[in-house]
């Protein structure tokens, strides 16, 4: 665990199974003490990754987690890829106002814990010089703005491993 420190690690996304979180059991039990006597906050992660976004269902079953065993998690991760961008006079944006309104159904499902939502990074843009915007509840912004705004935490996954990329996406 001093490894841990060394690299200033706070918060870890864990995956464990439902059933575990189900029965209490003494493997997560024992992680989430392990991490929190160094501090490091873990959160519960889910990625069904699906246009049903089932995620906003599963989220419950950490806070049944919570009442009843012994550790509690300190946050719920969603890293949901369905995400359906429109890009052109063909489609309508309404997957992708439905994907934003899961995620707002997500996180009063996850309340009081915070809600982490992991987003890609050509979610908010249909080119480099072109947002992907929508509108959401009477506002117009790019979609990731609109993610950003809904959820406590974000990360991107840039899906590439040269610097100057990164940066740029």
């Amino acid at each position: 665990m001093n490894s841990i420190k060394r690299a200033g690690v706070d918060k870890i996304l864990f995956s464990f199974p439902q059933v575990e979180l189900k029965k209490c059991s003494k493997r997560v039990v024992e992680t989430l003490r392990t991490l929190h006597e160094e501090h490091v906050k873990v959160y519960q992660l889910y990625a069904a990754s699906d246009s049903a976004f089932s995620e906003k269902n599963m989220v419950g079953e950490v806070l049944r987690f919570n009442e009843k065993c012994e550790q509690q998690f300190d946050g719920v991760a969603v890293n949901n890829e369905a995400f359906v961008k429109c890009c052109d006079d063909s489609c309508d944006d309404d997957q992708a106002v439905q994907f934003l309104r899961n995620m707002k159904e997500t996180k009063r499902n996850a309340f009081p814990l915070p809600f982490h939502f992991s987003i890609s990074w050509h979610w908010g843009e249909c080119s480099p010089d072109r947002p992907f915007k929508i509108t959401l509840d009477g506002v117009t912004k790019s979609a990731t703005e609109h993610m950003i705004d809904i959820v406590d935490s974000v990360d991107v996954q840039v899906a590439w491993s040269e610097a100057s990329e990164m940066i740029r996406r």
